[in-house]
């Protein structure tokens, strides 16, 4: 079973035998005044019916880049997104046309932004913007889409419904805004969710909340979740596979339990390190990994952690390494060259390391 209580999906096939989403060669490459930006580099991912996929890295990653890339949210003219699968519920997204995969998105494809102040329109009130979500996908009328539009916000916990659709965007709180985003997300039932960070600028209890109302829709609508996180506690509660990248790349990849408790990744060691740890003494300092990612025009020409790594060598400085299947778990490989040597060194105190 997932963790959101669904049917195991195999690596991410859903009753058809195809993952919802599926992901493979993703490459998106920005066009600049100063030239190309290869942004992303051969990403490949899956997520199936009712399963939770978890997007985690440094800010820069790469990782909201790939979101949108699979919705199709990057604009055209300034930025060239290509991919050897790019295949929704076993459709090719790339052989459809713009307006097709316009009327996928907040129907059976829906996306939480990472900030629900901008991802609302100022000038319209909530009912307004949810009833349209009704009335463009499904046809419905006004009076429907606002009993419906009221229904939902209700689901996902916002009281006093019929005043909040009368209300604008600034007039509600973050936590409340987040709701908003999520419902109006929800609307169509959609068989794939991509949230966004949906929870960074939140209070922990609110976050909690939040993350508990995407669990709970999951359940009842047996959708696949794709959530791009930097957060390696929200990755422990809500994933059921993981891929953890760096600079554009996808660097290790693996059920959440396998990753986090068995990582073959020094940068995905790092992440872990760099969170608080139980036990610790009062005011200890927290694990810091020095150095900064490289910027995506100037990857080293080995493996791009290379320079952060106590563990690089030169053939790691000079060769890049492939995503390396690892012994001992179904599906879980990574980008290093001395993944092997990685869980002793990941055993060692930190100062030792």
């Amino acid at each position: 079973m997932t963790r959101s209580g669904q049917p195991d999906a195999a690596g991410a096939p859903g009753p058809a035998g195809v993952p919802t989403l599926e992901v493979a060669g993703l490459r998106v490459t920005f066009r600049t005044d100063r030239g190309l930006v290869p942004a992303v580099v051969d990403v490949g991912f899956a997520v199936g019916c009712g399963e939770t996929l978890c997007l985690v890295g440094e800010s820069g990653s790469g990782k909201t880049v790939s979101a949108l890339a699979a919705l199709g949210l990057h604009d055209a003219r300034t930025t060239d997104v290509a991919a050897v699968r790019l295949h929704f519920e076993g459709t090719d997204l790339g052989q459809l046309s713009p307006a097709a995969r316009r009327s996928l998105r907040g129907d059976r494809m829906a996306v939480v932004f990472q900030d629900p102040m901008t991802a609302l329109n100022p000038y319209l009130r909530i009912g307004d913007q949810l009833a349209e979500v009704l009335t463009v996908h499904r046809g419905a009328t006004r009076a429907a889409a606002l009993a419906a539009a009221a229904r939902m916000l209700t689901d996902v916990g916002i009281p006093s419904v019929h005043d909040r659709l009368r209300t604008y965007p600034h007039e509600l709180s973050g936590g409340m805004r987040q709701r908003v985003c999520l419902a109006m997300a929800l609307l169509c039932g959609p068989a794939l969710l991509v949230a966004d960070e949906p929870t960074t600028a939140l209070d922990v209890t609110t976050q909690a909340q939040v993350l508990r109302l995407v669990q709970e829709r999951q359940r009842a609508l047996g959708m696949a979740v794709a959530l791009v996180t930097h957060d390696m506690g929200v990755v422990a509660h809500m994933a059921d596979r993981v891929v953890v990248m760096y600079a554009g790349m996808a660097v290790e990849e693996g059920p959440c339990e396998v990753v986090l408790g068995a990582p073959r990744h020094p940068y995905t060691v790092a992440l872990l390190r760099s969170r608080p740890q139980p036990g610790a003494a009062r005011r200890s300092r927290l694990a810091a990994l020095a150095g900064m990612p490289p910027l995506p025009q100037a990857r080293p020409p080995g493996c791009a952690f290379a320079p952060r790594c106590a563990l690089a060598d030169e053939r790691c400085r000079h060769e890049r390494p492939g995503l390396l299947a690892q012994p001992g778990a179904v599906a879980h490989a990574a980008r290093c060259w001395k993944a092997a040597e990685v869980p002793a060194w990941a055993a060692l105190p930190q100062e030792a390391a």
